[in-house]
This record gives structure tokens, sequence and C-alpha cells, in this order.
């Protein structure tokens, strides 16, 4: 069982991957259970002078809200924590961190844009399918189908990799690291594996399957590179065990996915579950 002590004192890295992946599960997996049917909202169209309205979920716009926004605010806070580990005043490091910030925010932007875009044009391809009994390859569907399934998808993807790289390297820069305990270094293994598979679910399921395998595969061959070449201890660093674990398990997941289903002609190659 979790012990909460570790979320407010301790490693300061491992208290990130705790509240990060903690965060996740309580925006995307539970709190949206919570809320039940929908609102309609009424839209006048002015070119038609008519009003119109249609229906959307209340769990969309709860997940827009969480996943978008409030969770981009939450990993900022926690970014600003431990860019201070950072001394600033060694070598380069001023102009990393300024090159950190600039990263934080841009994956902060994308993250919204990924969440808004998938969730809005999920509701928009399922109004058309039951409006239009199933799918076609109309241009109107095909824009409702990319936008959900593929731009949507990888814009998330390419957020949440690039949160995970950003704390990578704040956790490289960083000072003061210590040996994990053997407590630390089993919630720190959890955290791995609970966030492999959260990101190797998109090896089942989704568009983007292909895009988080190959971003897996990069941040496997710079962790292995940075411990190599620094001759750094891994087991005083828990972003970077994590990131290790949560790249394999990526890995091996679309592997056995693929020995098991094997894999289409064409992007994204994979079989979905919805396709067996």
């Amino acid at each position: 069982m979790l012990n909460l002590k570790y979320v407010k004192e301790g490693n300061i890295y491992l208290q990130f991957l705790i509240i990060f992946i903690l965060t996740i599960i309580l925006f995307y997996e539970i709190i949206p259970l919570l809320y039940f049917g929908g609102i309609r909202v009424l839209v006048y169209i002015s070119e038609l002078k008519k009003l119109s309205s249609f229906w959307i979920s209340t769990r969309i716009i709860c997940e827009i809200i969480l996943m978008g926004p409030v969770f981009a605010i939450i990993y900022y806070f926690m970014m600003k924590r431990l860019i201070v580990e950072i001394d600033i005043e060694k070598g380069k490091n001023k102009y990393y961190v300024a090159l950190i910030e600039i990263g934080v925010l841009t994956f902060m932007c994308i993250s919204v844009m990924g969440h808004t875009i998938h969730m809005l044009f999920d509701q928009a391809n399922r109004v058309y399918y039951n409006s239009n009994d199933g799918m076609d390859t109309s241009e109107l569907y095909s824009l409702l189908y990319y936008s959900d399934e593929w731009l949507g998808h990888h814009l998330i993807h390419i957020a949440y990799s690039g949160y995970i790289a950003m704390a990578l390297i704040t956790e490289f820069l960083g000072e003061n690291h210590k040996r994990l305990r053997n407590d630390e270094l089993i919630y720190t293994i959890c955290c791995g594996v609970g966030m492999g598979l959260m990101f190797g679910y998109s090896t089942y399921e989704g568009q983007a399957a292909v895009l988080v395998v190959i971003l897996c595969i990069i941040l496997l061959i710079a962790d292995l590179i940075i411990i190599l070449v620094k001759k750094i201890n891994i087991l005083e660093r828990p972003i970077l065990i994590c990131t290790i674990i949560l790249s394999i398990i990526v890995i091996c997941l679309f592997i056995w996915w693929v020995v098991v289903f094997g894999l289409k002609p064409y992007y994204p190659y994979i079989y979905q579950p919805s396709e067996m």
C-alpha cells in the first residue's frame, strides 16, 4: 500500500513520479466516471438565422478540462519544483533551464490541444456515425476520423512523452542525488510498470501505437547513452529507472502484439481490437 509520506517528503523525483501517475489515474480513470448524462448546448447560426443545438457528454467536458489545462498546470508546478534542484551557476545550466522551461510550456500547449481535439472530434465522430448508419469514406467523415483517431491521439502522446523527457533532463541536471532506499526503489518500479502499461495500452487501441513505440525506443537509447557516457548510478535516479521500465514494457507489448496478429501494409500498421 502506498505510504503517502513519499508525496510530501523524501526523494523529490520519486514524488514527481507518484503525483504524475496518480493524477492521471484520478483525472482520466476515476473522476470522469462520476459524471453521467450530458448537456444540450444552444447555438444560434447567424447565417441561417436559426437556433440549433447539440448534445455533449459531461464526461467529455470533464476530461477536456482535467486532462488538459488542470493537469498541465499541476505538471508545471511539479517541474518548477524539480528545476529548483539545478545549480544555474554551474556551466551552461542557466541556458538548459531556459530550454526546459520552453519545452514544458510547449508540451503543456500540445497536451491541451490534443485532449480538446480528441474529445470533441470523438463526440462529432459518434454523432456522424449514429446519424449516417455507420462509417463511410466521405470527406467530412474522413476529417472527423483523422482529427479524432490520428491528430488527437498523436498530439496527446507527443505531449506526455515530452512531459517525461523534460522531467528526465531536469533530473539529470539536478544536484544532490542519493541512493534510493529499498522501499523507494519498489515505488519507483511500480511507477515504471504502471506508466508502461498505460502507455502500452495505445499499442492495442488507437492510431498512435507506432509513434509511441518510436518515442520509447528513442527514450530508451537516450537513457542507455546517459548511463554509459556519464557513468550515472541508476539507483540514484528514479525518473531514469522509470523511463527504462516504461520503454521496455511498451516495446515488448508492441512486439508481442505484432507477432500474434501481424502487421497491416499501411500506417498505423497494427490491427486494433475493433478490427478483429
